[in-house]
Parts: structure tokens; C-alpha cells; sequence
């Protein structure tokens, strides 16, 4: 099945992140998640501080930036979505210590001079701090306002390389929850010489998100001794790019690498098809948009783009944030990734607030707090530990970048093999038995049933409809209880004893199992016991016994197993 996608084009991983800053340990770290009962995944993670009452419990104001109308509006809304579903978790659970957040938007219509005129307003206002800006042109016209006003900014779309270098990094109030186009570029070109692909072609729109990306396109191709063999370069709104693309051919192009906002990705894509010249299209993250997905449809097929996040279910995580999105907004997420950086941007924000215990939620403060107060924060990207500092404001390191792969070839599954992340709810419960002992326990119900992709039986499976369509047949998952306890004591400040114990009902029926080959070998209960040492801020290790326990017994049939055996790691913060 295909991972949730905007349209039936869907952005598949092409290769993997590797995970920043920790290695995963799924029990021993499941109580990190509990910090409060609550079926709100996000802000169950937000770490717990007194209440107080700071001007009469006024909220605290932030504001929000970008194209909420006009030509830039499919990744605009999508990121203005992101922030206030954040919003709605944090305010769920309190707010900042019994202040709620308030939004203050403002739409900068992908216009420059616009985006600068209501970026005044927001600072007239009051705001104390701004997430905002989607286009990259619009975020370098305003910044200096902020910068000016000593107020701060974090921005989680744009991603031109000036915007968080254009000031001295311990002077700045310029902060980002995006890979900057300096990292982009270099794993765009990386990636595709690694495919053989060395004659390129780069088409870039004149706009300041095109001409940045068009510097650290050349600039990356130079590390690798190589020079572009033709540059495009047009105004946005271009309809037709035939020229430039029978030029591109006769340059000898293997590869166009676009670097454009939308609608210009597609006409680049139905050119090549209109030419039967069939070269790779490969680019950054607006290559996601709908404006390529359904614009180009079939012509987009095979085009490799760069992602900080896609809409898989591959975690709790970002199975929690997919299905609360579409709960919320009545469908799924037109571009993940502008939606997904903006809510991380938001709880980041939230969590250098919590950093502030006195309640003077002034620039400064904030500032400092999210360059070194912060605790860490398990992200919808990514796991966030110091995310920014005094010498780097930019949160996205190279090695959280994904390389995606744009699939539009249709399938005999029901919308293309779109579904739905299940519906994830649950209780739980932290308890500080001693200073040195902490307990934890949860209950989670994960709704497989009401997904059709997954919930509809086989037994449909002769009538003439998709797989996973409502009245078609299906893999018939039912609705699974998951149980958890865990502890952890702390011997010494270094070292910690841990423990805990998982289980699961069984997701498959006996009546199943035709397409479920595997249903009697999933893991029903999961036990682990081990140590933690922390050496110092930067190296820990961990060590342990796991084991995984199955049990499937079914008219005679009894399917019953324990795999076990040591765990051993070493995790190192950068």
C-alpha cells in the first residue's frame, strides 16, 4: 500500500533518514510519551511546569505568516493547518503556565512587498514571537523587521540559505524548522551523480527561491567538478518551457534538476512528455505540491524529491499527527511536509516558552531559551535534542533529509492505495513513587476497523470493486487494545535501571489470515529489563534482555514462540 498522499500520485521513500540523536529503544522509552493522561498525542508530550497566573492569564500572542490566498496557498495553508492544530493540543493541556496561545494571522499572499507590510503589522501588534513564510523571496524582503525589533521568528517552509545566514548566527533572531537549499542541493546533486546522472540540467524560476537554489545547485555540481550543461531560467507563471527543454536536449542533458515553486514544475513535466524525451525530474520539496502532483499526473511519474517528512504511519507519532490532521481538517494533508515542519516549529516554539519559568515572554528570552533551554522534544520529523544553538539556528541537519519518489501508477487497490492513518486514542499515567523512581502506564486503542484499505473482510473478495474499497474486499484488521508499564529507578545520577512490559491484541481474525500469512507470528507481548549509563552530556550506553512473546491458538492450531536476547547500544548527541 501506498503511504497518504494528496491526490492518487503518491510520494513514496525512496531512500531513508537516519534518526539524529538517538537510537530507538521501544519500551524503555515508551513513558517518555506519558507525560499526562490524555488523548492528545502531541501535547501529552509536553514536559509539565507549575501554573501561574501572569497578567490576569492573558494570552500570549503569536504570530503566523504566509500565502493563505494566491499562487502559493497549496503549501500555505497546509503549513498555517500544522500550526494551529499544535495549537489546539497545547491549549488542550493548559497553554503556557495557564496562558493560552492566540494566533495573529496574516496573509502574505506570496508577495514580497505584502509579506513585509502585514510582518509590520504583526510586530505592531504585539506578537511575541512569529512562525511564518512559505516563499522564499517574501521571508528575505521582511526579516530585517524582526531582526530590527529583536523579536523572534521561526520559519518552517522557506528555505533559501540567506534567510538564517543573512545576520551573525549569536546576533540572530532568524530561526528555521526546514532544510535550508545549502544542505538541499548538495543531497539533490549527491544523489543523482550516485545514479549516474552528470550532465544536468538546471531549470530555476527568477524569484529569490529560485535564484538561491540555482547558486547552491552550481555551487554543489563544482564540489563534484562539474558545471550544469544548460540553465534555464523564466518568470513564474510561464506556460510553455518547449524551447528551453529542446535546448536542454540538445545540451546533452541526462537530468533536469527544476528549482521553481509550482505550476512551472508541471509545465517542465508536460513538456518533456509532449517532447518523448524521457529524463529524470528531480528537485526539492515543491516537487510535493499538488500543483506538480495534479498538474503534471502521469508526467510526474518517477521524479525524485527532497523530504524532511513523508506521510507514512511509520511511527506513533506521526500515525497520531496524519490521523489527528485529517480528523480535524476533513481530509488529508495537501503537502505533509510544510504541515509537518510547521507543527514541530509550533511545539518547538511551545517548549522554549517552558523555559522561561518566570513568564516574561520577551524576545531575548526566548531567544535564549531556544538556543540551550529547551528539553527534548520527539517530533513529528524528527527527534529534536538542541535543536538550535548560539552558532546554528537551523534545526534540519542533512541527515534528516529522505529522498521521495513521486508513483502515479495506478493500482488495483482502492484510491490508488490512499488510506487513512487509523484513529489512535488512549490514557495514561506517570507516577513519581520516589525521587529516584518513576512509574508509568498507558492503554492506547488503534481503530484499524474503520480504515477500508485494511478493516473490509476478504470475503468480498470475488465482488467486482478495489481492494479497499468500503464495499470491496479487504485484509479484515479489527481493533487492537495495547497495554504498556514501564519503570525506570535511578541508582546514581549516571546510571538507571529500566524496565517494561507491552502487550497487544492480535490485529489479524483466524478468519483472516489469506493475505495475513504472517498473522500468527505478530507479537503480542514485548518484555524488556536492562541499564542505562550516561558517560557524560554526550555519550550514554544502554544494555539489556528483550523478549517478544507470541501466542495464536485457533481450532487446534496453536502457534506459540518467544524470541529473545541481549540489547546493546550506544547513543551519541550531536
Amino acid at each position: 500500500m501506498n503511504p497518504v498522499t494528496p491526490s492518487s500520485i503518491a510520494l513514496t521513500a525512496a531512500t531513508r533518514r537516519t534518526v539524529h540523536g538517538r537510537l530507538p529503544l521501544p519500551v524503555w522509552t515508551a513513558w517518555t510519551a506519558l507525560a499526562a493522561a490524555g488523548v492528545l498525542a502531541g501535547a501529552a508530550l509536553l514536559p509539565r511546569a507549575a501554573h501561574a497566573q501572569v497578567g490576569a492569564n492573558a494570552p500570549a500572542r503569536i504570530g503566523v505568516v504566509g500565502p493563505f490566498t494566491g499562487p502559493s496557498a497549496d503549501f500555505g495553508v497546509p503549513m498555517l493547518n500544522g500550526i494551529k492544530l499544535a495549537v489546539d493540543e497545547i491549549n488542550a493541556v493548559g497553554g503556557y503556565l495557564g496562558r493560552p496561545l492566540e494566533l495573529v494571522i496574516k496573509d502574505d499572499r506570496a508577495d514580497p512587498d505584502q509579506g513585509r507590510k502585514v510582518s509590520q503589522e504583526l510586530l505592531a501588534e504585539k506578537v511575541v514571537a512569529t512562525i511564518g513564510f512559505c516563499n522564499s523571496g517574501v521571508a528575505l524582503k521582511a526579516i530585517d523587521l524582526f531582526q530590527d525589533a529583536k523579536s523572534p521568528l521561526i520559519v518552517p517552509c522557506a528555505t533559501a540559505t540567506a534567510i538564517t545566514a543573512k545576520y551573525p548566527a549569536p546576533d540572530s533572531y532568524i530561526f528555521r524548522v526546514q532544510g535550508r537549499d545549502a544542505i538541499q542541493a548538495p543531497f539533490i546533486v549527491d544523489d543523482i551523480v550516485k545514479r549516474g546522472w552528470d550532465k544536468v540540467a538546471i531549470f530555476a524560476d527568477k524569484t529569490g527561491y529560485g535564484e538561491g537554489g540555482y547558486n547552491d545547485v552550481v555551487a554543489a555540481l563544482a564540489t563534484k567538478n562539474l558545471k550544469p550543461v544548460y540553465a534555464g531560467r523564466f518568470d513564474l507563471g510561464v506556460k510553455d518551457l518547449t524551447a528551453e527543454l529542446t535546448a536542454a536536449r540538445a545540451a546533452g542533458a541526462n537530468v533536469i534538476l527544476s528549482y521553481t515553486v509550482g505550476q512551472e514544475n508541471a509545465v517542465i513535466a508536460n513538456g518533456k512528455k509532449a517532447l518523448n524525451w524521457k529524463v529524470p525530474q528531480v528537485g526539492p520539496w515543491t516537487l510535493s505540491f499538488p500543483y506538480f502532483l495534479e498538474g503534471a499526473k502521469d508526467a510526474a511519474e518517477g521524479a525524485l524529491v527532497v523530504q524532511t517528512f513523508i506521510a507514512e504511519p511509520s511511527n506513533e507519532r506521526r500515525a497520531s499527527f496524519l490521523s489527528g490532521y485529517s480528523r480535524k481538517y476533513k481530509g488529508k494533508v495537501a503537502v505533509p511536509m510544510a504541515a509537518a515542519n510547521a507543527y514541530d516549529a509550533t511545539y518547538l516554539l511551545m517548549y522554549s516558552f517552558l523555559g522561561i519559568r518566570d513568564g516574561n515572554l520577551n524576545g531575548k528570552a526566548i531567544k535564549e531559551s531556544l538556543e540551550g533551554k529547551m528539553k527534548t522534544y520527539y517530533g513529528v520529523v524528527t527527534t529534536y535534542d538542541k535543536p538550535f544553538s548560539a552558532q546554528d539556528k537551523d534545526a534540519i541537519t542533512r541527515n534528516m533529509l529522505v529522498m521521495g519518489v513521486v508513483n502515479a501508477t495506478p493500482d488495483s487497490f482502492s484510491d490508488g492505495g490512499d488510506f487513512d492513518a487509523p484513529s489512535t486514542y488512549g490514557v495514561g499515567v506517570a507516577l513519581k513513587a520516589t525521587p529516584r523512581l518513576d512509574l508509568v502506564a498507558d492503554w492506547r486503542r488503534i481503530e484499524f476497523s474503520q480504515i477500508a484499505a485494511v478493516g473490509t473482510p476478504l470475503s468480498r473478495l470475488f465482488v467486482p470493486r478495489p481492494f479497499g474499497a468500503a464495499d470491496g474486499p479487504g485484509f479484515g484488521w479489527r481493533d487492537v487494545n495495547v497495554f504498556t508499564v514501564a519503570g525506570e529507578w535511578r541508582v546514581t545520577p549516571q546510571l538507571a535501571l529500566r524496565a517494561g512490559y507491552a502487550h497487544n491484541t492480535n490485529p489479524v481474525r483466524w478468519d483472516q489470515v489469506t493475505f495475513n500469512i504472517l498473522a500468527p507470528g505478530v507479537v503480542t507481548d514485548h518484555i524488556t529489563a536492562g541499564l542505562g549509563y550516561k558517560f557524560n552530556s554526550t555519550v550514554s550506553a544502554v544494555a539489556g534482555y528483550r523478549a517478544l512473546g507470541v501466542r495464536y491458538d485457533r481450532g487446534g492450531f496453536v502457534f506459540d514462540t518467544v524470541q529473545q536476547g541481549p540489547i546493546l547500544g550506544l547513543v551519541v548527541r550531536f
